[in-house]
């Protein structure tokens, strides 16, 4: 879980300029700022693993740190296990009987194929010896019983076959289908469950600082890591009035600051519709210079791993604006 805050560290040193010499009036101090994440897992647990030390710089996805998953792993298995058994019966019930029951039906039609046949050749029999006078007509309708008994059998065998190999009814087939669905649905929790216990990297940026340890306990939401990405540091800065009316929103200036890379630029996509630092006076035309504006530039994020906050800069502005306040 992420909460962003914006931390303002303003070098005191950086506005106070140095030496004899009035600089440029297009060149005016700052500093660098950064909005920072508070950086937590989404449930409750004790700290695994620390993947990460305070002061690195790590890229998008990198591991941060890992609550244990002991019991998060066992769920896991037992639903996955519940899907594949759901999943088993559900091809049971669309296949039909199994190939043993298959086999058994089988041998049991021969049987009473056989059983067919012989009786038909003793009805056969009887009826010969019937009409020779050797046996009584009785004897004959018994033969002639035993093979429509043998029949019926053998039709019996035959369907009992036949509905094996047919799947299951409709109804069941469906309630397992709800099963196998319900199962991995179950499944597919658990799994994003185990999932949040291992944190990643939002973005590329800097651990800024660790505030909890392995084996500790972190409640969910609980910051472990503040974060800075590459892209939340921006350059601020303060300008007089005078410059201001020349400045607009996209602007381009240039940064300087000891170990900065150089050519370093920024874009400026805030300019403060306060006045700040105004001292109580009059505000006559030597006065307005005194008067200050925040002004805050978008550094590109290939540069900002060089840049901590608070690190005092001077910044360029595009061209030199005169102060016409006198009419001149």
């Amino acid at each position: 879980m992420m909460r962003r805050i914006s931390l303002s560290l303003l070098a005191c040193a950086a506005l106070v300029l140095t030496g004899c010499e009035d600089p440029p009036e297009n060149v005016v101090q700052g500093y660098i700022e950064g909005d920072f994440l508070f950086i937590g897992a989404e449930d409750t647990g004790r700290i695994a693993e620390l993947s990460v030390t305070q002061g690195a710089h790590v890229d998008a996805g990198t591991v941060l740190f890992r609550l244990e998953t002991a019991n998060e792993d066992a769920l896991l298995a037992a639903a996955e296990a519940r899907t594949r058994a759901a999943k088993a019966t559900l091809a049971d019930l669309k296949q039909g009987a199994r190939p043993q029951r298959i086999e058994l039906l089988g041998a049991a039609i021969n049987r009473a194929a056989a059983e067919r046949d012989l009786a038909d050749k003793e009805r056969r029999r009887a009826e010969e010896l019937f009409l020779d006078g050797t046996i009584a007509e009785s004897r004959r309708d018994e033969a002639l019983t035993r093979l429509e008994t043998a029949e019926a059998r053998l039709l019996e065998a035959r369907k009992d076959l036949e509905l094996a190999r047919l799947p299951e009814r409709e109804d069941r087939i469906q309630a397992a289908e709800a099963d196998v669905l319900a199962a991995e649905k179950d499944a597919e929790s658990k799994r994003r469950i185990l999932e949040r216990r291992t944190v990643p990297a939002p973005e590329a940026g800097l651990v800024h600082e660790v505030l909890r340890r392995k084996g500790e306990m972190t409640p969910a939401g609980g910051a472990v890591i503040t974060f800075l990405p590459d892209q939340a540091r921006r350059a601020v800065f303060f300008v007089g009035e005078g410059l201001v009316a020349g400045l607009n929103r996209g602007d381009t200036v240039d940064i300087a600051c000891d170990g900065c890379p150089n050519g370093l630029t920024a874009k400026i996509n805030l300019i403060s519709e306060e006045v700040q630092f105004t001292p109580p006076v009059i505000y006559g035309t030597t006065e307005r210079k005194r008067l200050l504006v925040r002004i805050e530039a978008g550094i590109d994020p290939d540069a900002a791993p060089a840049l901590k906050p608070g690190l005092p800069i001077t910044v360029t502005l595009p061209v030199p604006h005169k102060d016409g306040g006198d009419g001149k």
